[in-house]
């Protein structure tokens, strides 16, 4: 039989509020690996309105760690793949093809012309245009 295991949630969000504080790139998993708790048991707390403050402290963790992947990227403090990459999945952030949007039009439709430029299939259909 599995051992129930009570979890003070007072005492995690403070735990928490205090490892965003301190951590320069905040993660959930070095969070949960140091408080003892498992991610799943910290996102089923967070979810509960009653614990507000803790999901206050959630919000700032990822907004925090979205802030300094993105600074380390820019200082190339970071590897730029593996910035990508966390930004990616941690913050549903996708790199968008710059040819997917026509900035000229802000990506409404171009209405435009086409030419077609016609050979004569021979000199003989073109003998009332020549000159003698």
């Amino acid at each position: 039989m599995a051992k129930t295991h009570i979890i003070n949630v007072e005492e995690v969000t403070d735990k928490l509020v205090s490892y965003v504080e301190e951590a320069d790139v905040p993660f959930v998993e070095e969070f949960c690996l140091s408080a003892g708790i498992s991610i799943e048991s910290l996102h089923r707390l967070r979810r509960k309105p009653e614990n507000k403050r803790l999901c206050d402290a959630w919000k700032r963790l990822k907004l925090k760690q979205k802030f300094a992947l993105i600074q380390g990227g820019l200082t190339k403090m970071l590897s730029e793949r593996f910035v990508m990459f966390l930004l990616n999945v941690n913050h549903k952030m996708v790199e968008r093809a710059s040819s997917k949007v026509d900035v000229t039009s802000a990506g409404e439709k171009i209405h435009g012309y086409s030419f077609e430029i016609v050979k004569p299939k021979d000199d003989t259909e073109n003998k009332d245009n020549e000159t003698v």
